[in-house]
């Protein structure tokens, strides 16, 4: 672990960091209300750091780099690099709000299993009440919030590209298989010189 520049790094993700700033706890205590109610605030950066990990499984699903994964006062986020299309940015912004599913739909699994006690209880109602609250907010369709992109998606353009547009995507998947097949063949000239230096 290592502290910079108001960041503790306590993990990594495909070698990108994954850090926590000094502000998340005071963002924690008011997001609960100015409560004491430690299950809620750990909930609280458990559900940020879970939504952050969605987004960052969904860039490198899209063959990008996660540069990395912050959770702050408020909230968190997964800062990222690489080309990619309107399309794919969308299902980026998805992934946040997918992982927060995974985790109100997991949490009956584990919460039955829970001892009764504040902390326990205060935990389970960040997971699902507060959980779903989350969602509905991250999904607005208005920046700084995910819906600005994720709804984007759902554009009539982008499930119905025009004439132009698909040609545009075979033309760019056809360039693209031919500079596969030229990687491919260089890498086969390359690979006997290769082997004749070892």
């Amino acid at each position: 672990m290592q502290l910079r520049s108001g960041y503790l790094t306590f993990g990594r993700i495909g070698g990108a960091p994954m850090r926590v700033h000094w502000s998340a706890p005071v963002g924690a205590f008011v997001f609960t209300g100015f409560a004491i109610a430690p299950g809620a605030w750990l909930g609280f950066g458990l559900l940020v750091l879970a939504h952050e990990l969605g987004h960052a499984a969904m860039v490198r699903a899209f063959h990008c780099r996660v540069v990395s994964v912050d959770v702050h006062g408020l909230g968190g986020e997964c800062r990222w690099e690489g080309s990619t299309t309107e399309r794919r940015r969308a299902g980026i912004a998805w992934g946040g709000v997918l992982a927060q599913l995974v985790v109100l739909l997991t949490t009956p699994l584990w919460a039955s299993r829970l001892p009764l006690t504040p902390f326990g209880a205060q935990l389970v109602e960040v997971f699902t009440a507060v959980n779903v609250l989350m969602m509905l907010l991250n999904l607005l369709p208005v920046r700084p919030f995910d819906g600005a992109e994720a709804w984007q998606l759902f554009r009539l353009r982008n499930l119905f590209p025009s004439a132009r547009e698909r040609a545009l995507r075979a033309k760019s998947a056809g360039l693209q298989r031919e500079l596969d097949e030229l990687a491919r063949g260089r890498t086969r000239k390359s690979e006997p010189n290769r082997s004749d230096l070892t």
